[in-house]
């Protein structure tokens, strides 16, 4: 687990997410970015990145775990919102931003 650091994490780093990833960085927090595309667009505007394919659920939660993340952005992209969903609603770290 990342320490004494705020994450939130990006669900999707495209381009229609990278004006939320730069505004959350903007705040003073820390952006994880995941998305299938090794090359997204909003991985350059992140804190950290990591290419994987946001349709596997699990391997999203285990990012969410391991940064402890106070929030999610979700992606913009309506057949991912399952996975922030998914997050959302397993995530027992937390904490508040």
């Amino acid at each position: 687990m990342k320490q004494n650091k705020k994450y939130v994490l990006a669900v999707g780093a495209g381009v229609e997410q990278v004006h939320s990833i730069r505004q959350a960085s903007d705040l003073g927090l820390h952006v994880v970015a995941v998305d299938g595309n090794p090359d997204a667009a909003g991985f350059a505007d992140a804190s950290e990145h990591l290419a994987l394919d946001i349709k596997d659920r699990d391997k999203v939660l285990s990012v969410a775990n391991e940064y402890n993340i106070a929030a999610v952005i979700p992606s913009c992209i309506g057949r991912y919102i399952t996975t922030v969903g998914y997050v959302n609603e397993n995530f027992c770290g937390g904490g508040s931003l």
